[in-house]
């Protein structure tokens, strides 16, 4: 059956992150706040990563994670926005643009907040599903099956392309869409399910897409 429709991950897939930790754990202590707040490293990353899912913005991560003991100055919090923006933020991939290109209608499927792709400036044509739309998080089926509602395409006629096997590509397998697993490096991710095409650059889609 044709193609109508690609949803795409964000994270990995479309775009990359810097995760610069280190830059972010030496800054942390120049903002003054490790001074009496040692940082659990495993602890708050496990609460920004979270976050990323609920926040609406920069600004509410920082205020959540600024240490709660003693009074923080507002320019404390801005820094420390800016900082998370700086370390944490979220650029293209070069081959992201060839799946913009592509000739038929797209979306983004993703765990991120909304947020976080604006400094990417996705095209108005390309709908984007959040956790706040959806009301659900990947690999739950309810996330896939809101985004083909709402755009009034049945599974067989859509393509998930992702770079998570289990997060992304068996739901919808299971769901009757085709998957795609982008790879830009080769992990050695072992034996792949039958279904699933393996593409190292989104260059690749146009020959099984169109």
């Amino acid at each position: 059956m044709e193609i109508k429709l690609a949803i795409f991950d964000f994270s990995g897939t479309l775009a990359f992150s810097n995760q610069d930790e280190q830059s972010f754990l030496r800054e942390w202590d120049n903002l003054g706040f490790g001074r009496n707040n040692p940082l659990n490293p495993a602890s708050f990353y496990r609460s920004f990563w979270n976050l990323l899912s609920s926040a609406k913005s920069w600004k509410e991560i920082a205020k959540k994670l600024a240490p709660k003991e003693g009074k923080t100055e507002d320019k404390a919090i801005q820094r420390l926005e800016m900082l998370l923006k700086e370390c944490f933020g979220f650029k293209l991939y070069d081959d992201a643009r060839f799946a913009f290109d592509l000739p038929i209608q797209k979306a983004i499927l993703t765990a991120g907040s909304r947020f976080l792709l604006e400094p990417c400036n996705i095209p108005k044509n390309i709908e984007i599903f959040t956790p706040f739309e959806t009301r659900f998080l990947k690999p739950d089926p309810k996330a896939f099956l809101f985004v083909l509602k709402q755009l009034k395409i049945s599974p067989k006629e859509a393509a998930m392309i992702g770079d998570e096997t289990e997060r992304d590509l068996i739901p919808a397998l299971n769901l009757g869409m085709r998957a795609f697993l982008i790879e830009r490096e080769d992990k050695n991710i072992g034996i792949l399910p039958n279904k699933i095409i393996k593409l190292s650059s989104l260059k690749e889609l146009e020959n099984y897409l169109l």
